[in-house]
């Protein structure tokens, strides 16, 4: 019994911190398809734990505990199976997009279909089965409705034997698609880290590319177990096998938006996952030994155990703020020394500008921060040079060239009534006749950064689009 309630609030928690996990993903960056398809994935796979964490609940307090642990298991097994196909989507969005050159988008939701037939299957099996029965008997009947019904039920009852062959294979037949879902997601991934020169993507994608290397071979393992070991010790250790790859696959996927903000969570996000994470661990700890603190005092106190318990409970409830407060701080602390948190790169910044006086020096630390550091594809810079009077664009490894502009060009003249950075789109009235638009289009520009002093503009700097996807 004890066993039982402890694997709950095992499979409670690991389902509730990856259900929190993929709400704090989708609402991050609700328009972004990778947030929305790794939020799907996550979700999926925490519904498996919560799944059987019920199950082991209603199976302490029903009467025929075997039913309800078959339900558990057919539960956990039909509902997280469509986590395969949102892993399958993530890994076609992330970290290269591979949708955006497919013609009909929507295609990609065909790959939930066999998920959906094994979830439709197992909820009206038993029904189909009670309209063959039905079939059956009205078609022995000798009047019309009888030899009308004959050639339907059996052709139903083809049907049904085809159903059934699937029903009882279905372990190994569905496991199979999972399986090469799995397959190709990691396909996916590992060919998608080709394209990748941002190390920060780079190590991002590792740690997915890990997670899913782990999963899979826990995933193998289950699947022979479920398809093999039918009635042992080996065939038991599906589901926790299941779990292990689920917790450890999740567990890089929380390093990655911890460490290495992946798929761009912002920090007050991160630092939450965490406080919560932190919090259930700290209050499940306190619940635990305010249970068993006068169990632990006997063998120590003797009679006055009773009395030292309570005494000690007011303690512990003293201190749970102060210890909280800790916790609180050490976070901070920790996403503070993080590389990517945009308060540790402006302090790594202004170290680096205030020691730095050669012009080509600067830019180029500038444009290593906005692309290791905030994944910005391309840089552009444009400044006044002095010596002819006039604006250039500055050559660069992603310009190839210098190119002197004209000063009443009318795209220099919208961007020189800008205090603050500006979407590109937003200088749509500045286009006609503007060789510097022009060459922006050109170049993809995204964002306008201008650079003034207190009486000119001394140039500005052009962004591309951010790797992966990512938004500004």
């Amino acid at each position: 019994m004890q066993l039982e309630l402890v694997h709950s609030l095992i499979f409670f928690l690991i389902g509730g911190f990856l259900v929190f996990m993929a709400i704090t993903v989708t609402r991050d960056n609700f328009a972004s398809h990778a947030n929305r398809a790794a939020g799907a994935m996550l979700f999926f796979a925490g519904v498996g734990p919560l799944a059987l964490a019920i199950g082991y609940v209603v199976q302490i307090t029903s009467a025929d505990p075997a039913v309800f642990r078959s339900y558990t298991l057919y539960n956990l097994y039909h509902v997280w199976e469509f986590f395969f196909p949102a892993l399958l989507v993530f890994s076609w969005l992330f970290p290269v997009d591979r949708m955006h050159r497919v013609r009909h988008h929507r295609l990609r939701y065909l790959v939930i279909v066999p998920q959906l037939i094994h979830l439709s299957l197992a909820l009206t099996y038993q029904r189909l089965v009670g309209l063959l029965n039905t079939l059956v008997e009205s078609s022995a009947a000798t009047n019309l409705t009888g030899m009308i019904l004959k050639p339907v039920a059996w052709v139903f009852q083809q049907l049904m034997l085809l159903v059934a062959y699937v029903r009882v294979h279905e372990q190994s037949i569905f496991g199979l698609i999972n399986l090469v879902y799995v397959l190709a997601a990691i396909y996916f991934f590992e060919t998608g880290r080709r394209y990748l020169t941002n190390p920060r993507l780079q190590e991002q994608t590792r740690l997915v590319v890990w997670s899913m290397r782990l999963g899979l071979g826990l995933f193998t393992l289950s699947f022979l177990s479920w398809s093999l070991g039918k009635g042992t010790w080996f065939g038991t250790a599906a589901p926790y096998l299941l779990m292990i790859a689920i917790v450890l696959g999740g567990g890089l996927l929380t390093n990655a938006i911890i460490r290495h903000r992946f798929l761009n969570v912002q920090l007050f996000f991160r630092q939450s996952l965490i406080n919560t994470l932190i919090a259930s661990v700290l209050v499940g700890l306190y619940v635990l030994l305010g249970m068993h603190a006068k169990d632990l005092l006997v063998p120590i106190l003797g009679a006055q155990a009773e009395v030292v318990s309570y005494l000690f409970i007011v303690l512990m409830l003293l201190l749970f703020q102060p210890i909280s407060a800790w916790i609180d701080n050490v976070i901070r602390s920790m996403f503070m020394r993080t590389r990517t948190d945009y308060r540790n790169i402006m302090e790594r910044f202004s170290r680096q500008v205030i020691s730095n006086f050669e012009p080509l020096a600067l830019r180029r630390s500038i444009e290593e921060i906005l692309k290791t550091s905030l994944l910005v594809d391309r840089v552009y810079f444009i400044l006044f040079d002095d010596s002819i009077g006039e604006y250039a664009i500055l050559k660069s490894d992603d310009y190839p060239r210098r190119t002197v502009l004209d000063r009443q060009d009318l795209m220099l003249r919208g961007i020189n009534l800008l205090d603050t950075p500006t979407r590109f789109t937003s200088l749509a009235a500045y286009q006609d006749n503007s060789r510097l638009a022009e060459i922006l289009n050109e170049l993809e520009a995204r964002v306008i950064l201008p650079l003034k002093d207190a009486q000119h503009m001394l140039g500005f700097v052009a962004l591309s689009s951010k790797s992966a996807g990512y938004h500004y």
